[in-house]
């Protein structure tokens, strides 16, 4: 499976703030004017579901070392839901 499989399609904060790009700890280092939307449903990266959440891309996206532990952590996954 290719890696970009398991590039999340929605984030919630949490995630974002601690995937993102655009985010240093805790601090927002993007753009001084940046707009998003919200909705309820399941984030993508830590699948608690109900929650707020976005696209990754309003958070600057994820890092490459971010997609890859994500494509690990499913890829663990799948295989343990094999056994």
């Amino acid at each position: 499976m290719k890696m970009q499989e398991y590039y999340p399609e929605w984030i919630c904060d949490n995630c974002g703030m601690t995937h993102g790009l655009w985010y240093k700890g805790s601090s927002y280092v993007g753009p001084p004017s940046h707009y998003a939307t919200y909705h309820m449903g399941d984030c993508g990266v830590c699948g608690m579901k109900s929650l707020p959440v976005t696209e990754p891309r309003d958070y600057g996206g994820l890092s490459h070392k971010e997609m890859r532990k994500l494509h690990i952590q499913k890829k663990k996954e799948t295989m343990c839901s094999k056994m």
